[in-house]
């Protein structure tokens, strides 16, 4: 099996996202806009991101799913909240969280060629709860976006 097509496939120095064209034309935000946007985060947000999260759903390296999680939230809330906000507020993202666990699933009986492989990611529980927060508090500010740049956006909802 051919692991390079998939390390290319999931690295980050595959040259990333090329824009051929300006940004010419896109309006600002309102003074308004820009204060919500820059709103800090709250436990609040980070408890609704993370209750909206199946619980019982494939967890990472770890082995934490989502549940665990919401189950001791009035013992652990608080450290995650911490942990959250140390990441979107100061770029502050523990390299643990990071790694990410993808495993081949055979799309057929006998597979023969990594075309017949579906790549399934798991990735850290709390990497997930950080992009949650994060899609939630830039949801309200897509459709402006996406109208002036015509880009579609998929949030994990």
């Amino acid at each position: 099996m051919d692991l390079d097509f998939y390390k290319q496939l999931f690295s980050s120095q595959s040259g990333g996202l090329q824009l051929t064209q300006p940004l010419s034309g896109i309006s600002r935000f309102t003074e308004a806009q820009n204060v919500l946007m820059e709103m800090l985060f709250k436990v609040e947000d980070v408890r609704r991101s993370l209750f909206s999260m199946k619980g019982g759903k494939a967890s990472g390296l770890d082995g934490i799913t989502a549940k665990v999680f919401q189950f001791y939230w009035d013992s652990v809330g608080l450290d995650l909240f911490q942990m959250v906000l140390d990441c979107v507020n100061e770029g502050k993202f523990l390299r643990k969280f990071n790694f990410t666990l993808i495993t081949l699933v055979p799309k057929v009986p006998k597979p023969i060629n990594k075309g017949q492989f579906c790549p399934i990611v798991l990735c850290n529980t709390v990497a997930k709860l950080i992009g949650k927060v994060l899609a939630r508090h830039l949801k309200q500010f897509l459709h402006q976006l996406s109208q002036i740049q015509k880009v579609h956006f998929y949030l994990i909802d």
